[in-house]
């Protein structure tokens, strides 16, 4: 990890003293910083990097530290029994909206309106669902943490305009949308189980007849959406947002 400040990082050594190799170099595969820009504290961004990839963009210092603790809570085994998809999440309204993984590198251009139309990002790096409820799974954290050395951290300053991080729970999915050619015609049925199909981390470990079987019922239940595909001649937030028009 690496962070922007030396509060941070002693803060976070303390928080997660039960995972910390004294002596062991090891790459900065995440970057945390929540001091960025000047001026008013509650305006100022926070953001969290994947490598290269910028994964969060908020202004809730909370929201970006605990986003820090999912992403590494992620390399430790999870409980069987959930589908893992290749998908962005966000939920809005208590509602879940699967869209393609690599939109998130318009990060910056769609977060602050996705904010206002009251959407925010499931904050996960590898993102669940249970397909026979039809609902996306946000886990509650397996990581080991001492909760009291971030307390001082977790302020809860931010946006008034940006909705709170996403908390554990099940969300009922009401829209899974694709990248499709604009003015070519609506998938067939059998296209879209392939979408799906595709989508999946890991399709054949129930065999492909019962994955097939499952994502048919699962389609039946959830709209299935579509973004257009690059460049967009409109604004790709407002594609993103429609699928919240029932």
């Amino acid at each position: 990890m690496r962070c922007d400040t030396d509060e941070l990082d002693a803060a976070l050594r303390r928080a997660l003293a039960a995972y910390f190799v004294e002596g062991m170099p090891a790459p900065p595969n995440y970057s945390l910083q929540l001091s960025r820009g000047e001026g008013n504290a509650s305006q100022r961004l926070r953001t969290l990097h994947r490598a290269h990839m910028m994964v969060i963009r908020t202004r809730w210092r909370s929201r970006a530290l605990r986003g820090l603790l999912s992403y590494m809570d992620e390399f430790l085994p999870r409980p069987p029994g959930l589908q893992e998809v290749q998908a962005l999440a966000l939920v809005k309204d208590g509602r879940a909206y699967l869209v393609p993984q690599p939109i998130e590198v318009w990060l910056e251009l769609l977060s602050s309106p996705l904010h206002r139309a009251g959407f925010q990002f499931v904050d996960l790096q590898s993102v669940r669902v249970d397909l026979e409820a039809r609902e996306l799974v946000v886990p509650e954290w397996l990581l080991e943490v001492d909760a009291g050395a971030l307390q001082d951290l977790q302020r809860s300053e931010g946006g008034a305009r940006e909705p709170g991080a996403v908390s554990p729970g099940r969300y009922p999915i009401e829209a899974w949308a694709f990248f499709q050619t604009d003015g070519q015609p609506a998938p067939s049925a059998e296209s879209t189980l392939l979408q799906l199909f595709q989508s999946m981390a890991n399709p054949f470990d129930l065999g492909v007849p019962a994955t097939l079987r499952t994502l048919e019922s699962f389609a039946a239940g959830v709209r299935v959406g579509n973004l257009g595909s690059p460049p967009y001649h409109d604004s790709l937030a407002a594609r993103i947002t429609a699928l919240a028009v029932r």
